[in-house]
């Protein structure tokens, strides 16, 4: 399967901050409200500077295969806080192709484990939760840092 990596995004990310945060430096024109878990646990981190790197597979790809692959290229998934600091950084990224991060799982209002992702909202931009356990096409891109 051809993978292609996009050249290194450089973000600062504050791990301290809450994700209202950094929903609202993300200007976003939606935020699904389940997007949003109640605790991520990143607290205290402090700030860090942080490259994210956006990984294209040529084809369907199921998330535990992407995962392996990842790890294979030397990556890991970006959590929530860094795909809110990549879309607050690069808004337009996100009008271009939809961007998850599987860094980050929570349970759902309806219990699935949940993955968030930036896209398209109308003609401006939004903040969405997937179910973890999706088949993802060509099209995604993953949000990923080097290990």
């Amino acid at each position: 399967m051809t993978t292609s990596l996009s050249r290194p995004y450089a973000i600062t990310v504050d791990y301290s901050k809450p994700l209202q945060h950094w929903t609202k430096k993300g200007n976003y024109d939606f935020v699904d409200p389940e997007s949003i878990p109640p605790d991520l646990g990143e607290a205290g981190k402090g700030k860090s500077e942080v490259e994210i790197i956006l990984v294209q597979f040529a084809g369907p790809i199921s998330t535990k295969k992407a995962e392996k692959k990842l790890l294979q290229l030397g990556l890991r998934s970006a959590t929530l806080i860094e795909l809110l600091a990549l879309g607050a950084a690069y808004p337009d990224l996100q009008k271009q192709h939809a961007i998850v991060a599987l860094g980050t799982v929570w349970s759902a209002g309806d219990g699935r484990p949940s993955v968030a992702f930036l896209g398209r909202w109308h003609a401006g931009r939004g903040l969405f939760r997937s179910e973890q356990n999706a088949e993802w096409f060509g099209g995604w891109r993953f949000a990923c840092v080097k290990v």
